[in-house]
C-alpha cells in the first residue's frame, strides 16, 4: 500500500454498502487525468464516517482531493490492452465546497495583532 493524495472527479454516484460483518462503508468510481491526456480510474472506498459522508455529498463530475492508501491494480481494457486502475482507501476527502468554507471562515476570523516587539538595530555581544 502507498500513502497517497490524489485529485479525482466522480464518475458515478457513490454507493452505501454493508460488509458481511454488518459494517457500513461507501464506494465511489472516480478518475484522474493522466499525463498523456487519458484517464486513470480509481475505486475509492471509505470506511470512516467522515470520509464516507464527504463522498456521499459529491455529485457526478465533482472534484475532490482524497488522502488515503492506494494499491495499483492491473487489468485488461476492452480493447485488449493492458491498463491499471487504483484501489484507494480514503482516510479523508476534501471537496471544493469544504475548501471554500474553510477559506471563508479564515477570512471572517479577526486578524492576528501586529507583532510589535522592537529589536535593536545592532546586536551587542
Amino acid at each position: 500500500m502507498i500513502a497517497t493524495l490524489m485529485t479525482v472527479r466522480l464518475h458515478a454516484a457513490p454507493e452505501r454498502r454493508t460488509s458481511r460483518a454488518g459494517k457500513e462503508y461507501i464506494t465511489a468510481s472516480c478518475y484522474s487525468q493522466a499525463a498523456d491526456g487519458g484517464r486513470v480510474w480509481a475505486k475509492v472506498t471509505a470506511f470512516n464516517a467522515e470520509a464516507g459522508a464527504a463522498l456521499l455529498n459529491l455529485r457526478v463530475g465533482d472534484a475532490a482531493a482524497i488522502l488515503g492508501t492506494a494499491r495499483l491494480s492491473p487489468y485488461t481494457s476492452k480493447a485488449g490492452e493492458p491498463a491499471a486502475s487504483i484501489d484507494l482507501v480514503a482516510d479523508a476527502v476534501l471537496t471544493l465546497y469544504q475548501l471554500d468554507k474553510r477559506r471563508r471562515a479564515a477570512a471572517r476570523s479577526p486578524a492576528a495583532p501586529e507583532f510589535d516587539d522592537a529589536l535593536p538595530d545592532r546586536w551587542e555581544g
